[in-house]
């Protein structure tokens, strides 16, 4: 009996390994995104932690140009994939890739003209917000929407779970910065998840397409 039950678990495990790996993976972010929030508790004001979320709360605004075009496209390509029309999928891939870096590019331009200006002008905390929106529209448009695209689609979703816990160790130095520099260790904490997200997924992207721009294939 106690042999059977072994056997079970082990082709339950090897049967469910992906699912359970990303799994695994969200849920280890959870917990040190918790423990990161107790620290914030202890080391950032009530009034920064206020200003903060308020910049987060633009930067999610702003993430609303990329309407959702990533989801569209995870619906579509692994059946491109599927029928071995490679091609077709890359194009649609090609062009998802070239319509966020049209939001992105002029956003980044901007951005970071006004955060230079508001830190010539002695507005450190306004230059230091800018660069803070600059940095999440990159990381939920480029990194969330595109990069991890590429992975969900081509079914790399093992890949995607070890850089997820990757990612979870990243809190660690966030929490040193946070002890060091109080409000600013929040700042930096996202800088460094898309540095590494951005260079890691990069690295080992199932593809590496170059961006396209063809409007009707956009619009469709």
């Amino acid at each position: 009996m106690i042999k059977s039950l072994l056997q079970n678990t082990k082709k339950y495990f090897t049967y469910n390994k992906t699912t359970l790996l990303f799994g695994s993976s969200n849920f280890t972010l959870l917990v040190f995104n918790s423990v990161f929030s107790l620290f914030i508790l202890k080391y950032v004001s009530p009034e920064d932690l206020g200003y903060y979320n308020k910049v987060v709360l633009i930067s999610s605004y702003l993430v609303l140009m990329s309407f959702s075009v990533g989801v569209i496209v995870q619906k579509e390509v692994p059946g491109l994939l599927s029928i071995n029309k490679q091609e077709e999928a890359f194009i649609i891939l090609k062009n998802v890739k070239g319509y966020f870096l049209v939001i992105l590019i002029p956003s980044t331009i901007f951005l970071l003209a006004y955060s230079v200006y508001s830190f010539v002008s002695h507005n450190y905390i306004l230059s230091l917000s800018s660069l803070l929106i600059l940095v999440n529209i990159w990381q939920s448009i480029y990194v969330n929407k595109y990069l991890k695209l590429l992975y969900r689609t081509s079914n790399e979703f093992n890949k995607l779970s070890k850089s997820q816990f990757l990612s979870s160790l990243i809190y660690l130095p966030s929490i040193i910065s946070l002890i060091l520099f109080n409000y600013i260790g929040l700042y930096l904490k996202h800088l460094y998840t898309l540095v590494f997200e951005i260079i890691y997924l990069t690295i080992n992207a199932p593809y590496r397409l170059k961006a396209g721009f063809e409007r009707q294939i956009i619009y469709r």
